[in-house]
């Protein structure tokens, strides 16, 4: 695997650019720091090599979009993200303490992943890293620190025996029980009620079909789980928010998103 293109872990500040050193080295991470490398994507559009495509990139249409290279730190109670997006810019830095996020999405369309965080300072910010997804695995610390930030704002005490039970929703989409169990939930998390509604593929081109999505309620967040309305059989998003903080929840579909 090489860096050129995939996220990897740097065990030592000191083997970072010096600037990057001088930004980090007062913050003490207490785990390895990730590399996110720049690399060119369509974002959510799924892009595929045909003629006409190739001509319109020539020319300045659908040409990929680069992002910047970004160097990841968790600390005791922030996440810093410092981004380069190459000479003559310097890096541009973004502590996020934990107790400031109110939301996070997480997505994947074929090799295209990101993470957009909510956030307050004191007005509400939004910090988006996109990454190849073959480098997924290493995320998982992140994304597991950004869970357990979100979760506890606000977090509601436990009730025991607060739980329903997921099986039915094998039985009705194995993708989307396995999206749940597999990525979304932690492995303390209870799903205490859920609602979902499946996939409708219109049988004539000139009809736009519905795209599958899963919402859960759980001990700990509001989970909505769906595939991209632009490219549904090839990705999905998740989006993490306060359990403490939802006193009503309604679906509703618009013309670009999920509401």
């Amino acid at each position: 695997m090489s860096r050129d293109h995939f996220p990897y872990l740097v065990e030592q500040v000191t083997s970072l650019p010096a600037d990057t050193q001088q930004i980090l080295t007062p913050h003490l991470p207490d785990r390895p720091l990730l590399v996110i490398p720049p690399f060119q994507h369509f974002g959510r559009q799924v892009r595929w090599p045909t003629p006409r495509r190739r001509f319109d990139w020539l020319f300045g249409s659908g040409r990929p979009s680069q992002s910047p290279e970004w160097t990841v730190a968790l600390t005791a109670d922030h996440l810093i993200l410092v981004a380069r997006h190459g000479a003559p810019a310097g890096p541009e830095v973004t502590v996020i303490p934990y107790d400031s996020m109110i939301a996070f999405e997480w997505g994947a369309i074929l090799l295209y992943s990101w993470i957009e965080i909510v956030w307050t300072d004191p007005g509400i910010r939004r910090t988006r890293i996109e990454y190849n997804t073959v480098g997924e695995p290493l995320l998982r610390p992140v994304l597991e620190t950004l869970q357990r930030a979100v979760g506890a704002r606000h977090r509601l005490p436990s009730v025991a025996g607060q739980s329903v039970d997921i099986k039915p929703l094998f039985r009705q989409s194995m993708k989307f029980y396995n999206m749940l169990t597999l990525h979304a939930l932690l492995p303390d998390e209870r799903v205490c009620t859920y609602c979902f509604e499946p996939a409708h593929r219109s049988r004539w081109l000139w009809q736009r079909g519905r795209e599958g999505l899963l919402w859960a309620v759980t001990d700990q967040h509001g989970l909505l789980i769906r595939e991209p309305r632009e490219s549904h059989s090839y990705g999905v998003i998740y989006t993490f928010c306060p359990r403490g903080e939802i006193r009503q929840a309604r679906l509703m579909e618009a013309e670009e998103n999920v509401e």
